[in-house]
């Protein structure tokens, strides 16, 4: 929700709802609309002036003109009483909130191409990352754009879509988010000539099933990451996020990459992963724990590498615990890995 808006957004979806009012210093929300999108039913007794809040077996008890809200039989005082505003019941956001089993956050102020708006947050108490992301000054700029009535198509903590009025498609980098909008058509012309392209790795790939983009994030969590996200038409889906993608192939409908990694930094088993765009994000390991893949032992990435019917044909060699390099040459070699499983066979020494 945001400070002097009707507007709220519930998982997504636009609501119509009430402004949020201030009063003493204290946010004041409708009741009946929060309890309602945040499912809970709500009652309200106009001879006692009392409304009852159901939701699951917790059921939530106030009185207009109160400071004093019952949590099943539990009191709890507040610093704003219950009081009814255009006909409208309004309560304090936070404690109806956190009754409710949600966690209430502000961002004051976020500038969102010289727009500043007042945003609320209502979410699970373990929503770990919406938690993380409404702390990126890109998430809320996101969201700004929303009660500013921009069309999102699609918006994560570092890359968003909207549809212009135009109806063409506009992007913007939820970083250095400055107003500065940029056509997604002319953003694909600017990456496919060398800007922001990761690693080597080709930045716009299309294939049958749609078009894959790399979007090179740098010095996140304080290592450098690349995200992949699939694109149909105005359909866009985030297949996985990696760090310092080295190679990829999309194969049918499966992405397969290798990554610079070090295994023993990281709670891998390989370096060689596969995505499928019908469970994304949810990665397959493939190879027997501690390989590391398509790397040659001077660090050169080796490019021949294939994904067939049958495996994936790629260079590797052991290098969990970073065993000496003696260890490493023996078990250097060419090897056939299977698409299942974490099995592998070795079809030649490697050159």
């Amino acid at each position: 929700m945001s400070m002097g808006s009707d507007k709220a957004f519930v998982d997504g979806d636009e609501k119509s709802g009430v402004k949020p009012i201030s009063v003493s210093g204290r946010v004041l929300v409708p009741v009946r609309f929060i309890s309602e999108a945040l499912g809970a039913k709500v009652g309200y007794n106009a001879k006692t002036g009392t409304v009852n809040i159901v939701k699951g077996k917790n059921t939530i008890t106030l009185k207009l003109g109160s400071k004093n809200m019952y949590v099943n039989d539990n009191k709890i005082t507040l610093d704003v009483a219950a009081r009814t505003y255009n006909n409208i019941t309004y309560l304090p956001l936070r404690p109806i909130g956190e009754a409710l089993g949600k966690k209430v956050s502000y961002k004051a102020d976020p500038d969102c191409g010289g727009v500043k708006i007042n945003l609320i947050f209502i979410y699970e108490p373990n929503g770990k990352a919406l938690d993380d992301a409404y702390k990126n000054p890109g998430f809320p700029s996101m969201c700004s754009l929303l009660f500013q009535g921009k069309n999102i198509i699609y918006g994560d903590r570092f890359f968003g879509i909207y549809k212009g009025n135009d109806g063409q498609l506009y992007i913007w980098d939820n970083w250095t988010y400055d107003g500065s909008d940029e056509l997604l058509s002319d953003f694909e012309q600017s990456v496919k000539i060398g800007y922001n392209v990761p690693n080597e790795v080709p930045t716009w790939n299309k294939t049958p099933y749609g078009v894959y983009f790399i979007f090179e994030n740098i010095g996140a969590f304080n290592y450098s990451s690349d995200i992949v996200y699939k694109i149909d038409g105005e359909k866009f889906q985030r297949i996985c996020e990696e760090h310092e993608i080295a190679d990829i192939k999309f194969i049918d409908k499966y992405v397969y990459l290798i990554t610079h990694f070090n295994l023993d930094e990281k709670d891998y088993k390989t370096n060689l992963k596969r995505y499928s765009i019908d469970t994304p994000e949810k990665a397959e390991c493939l190879g027997p724990t501690g390989y590391f893949y398509g790397f040659q032992l001077d660090g050169y990435i080796d490019k021949t590498w294939e994904v067939k019917e049958d495996g994936v044909y790629i260079i590797g060699y052991y290098r969990l615990l970073n065993i000496p390099t003696t260890d490493k040459k023996s078990s250097y070699a060419k090897y056939k890995v299977s698409l299942t499983g974490n099995s592998q066979e070795k079809i030649s020494e490697a050159e």
